[in-house]
Formats: C-alpha cells, structure tokens, sequence
C-alpha cells in the first residue's frame, strides 16, 4: 500500500488549484508548451492515474479481510503491475491514435523522456 499511496500523492498535488497535472509537466518540459487539447488530455491522464492508486490502495486494504492470503499477494503482487503496465502501454496507443499530428517518440523514447523530464512542482 506503501508504493500506490506515494504515488496518488505524488499525482495528486499537482492538480489542486493553480498546480500543473504531473502529466502536463512532463509532457511540457520534454516537448515545450502542448495544445490545449493535450494539456486537458494530461489532465484526465493524470487524473486516470489518481483513480488507479485509489482502487489499488482500497484492494490492499479491503482483501486482508476476505482472509485470502493468496488473493491479497495476488493482487498486491502481480496485478497491480500487470495495471500499471497495461494502463502505461495502452495510453501510449491511444495517444498516438487519439492525436495522429503529434510528434510521438518511440516507446524507449518515450521511457527515456519520462525517466529525464526535469519536472519542478
């Protein structure tokens, strides 16, 4: 529960008031300003993944009471990765798809931007 809470904080500040989503920051600092249309499309995004931390932390806390200790490392253990990877390649698809003018990298690319972006928030 530890790894999701970090992170839904982590996305989760930056979209109070005045704040720019963490998606948006990271777009913007390897490519420069976005579209509109990107920028709330980051938004959303960043959203999505403020959702996701949110389911993952309530099965990391409701599962222990099923006294299932298999699900729960199930869960825990592999399928909240498999979530996060289907969700990170599947929004890597869709972008491409939903936003056919945009100079989109390749998948390591686009890896190497994120793991790079000097990201201030």
């Amino acid at each position: 529960m530890v790894i999701p809470l970090l992170l839904l904080f982590i996305f989760g500040r930056t979209l109070h008031s005045g704040r720019e989503p963490l998606i948006t920051a990271i777009g913007e600092a390897a490519r420069g300003p976005l579209s509109q249309a990107m920028r709330s499309y980051t938004r959303r995004l960043t959203q999505l993944w403020c959702l996701v931390f949110v389911v993952m932390i309530g099965w990391s806390a409701i599962l222990p009471w099923l006294k299932q200790p298999e699900l729960w490392s199930w869960f825990t253990n592999i399928i909240n990765y498999g979530v996060v990877g289907v969700l990170f390649v599947g929004e890597f698809i869709l972008r491409k798809k939903l936003f056919p003018s945009h100079n989109h990298p390749g998948f390591f690319e686009y890896l190497r931007i994120i793991a790079h972006a000097n990201i201030r928030s």
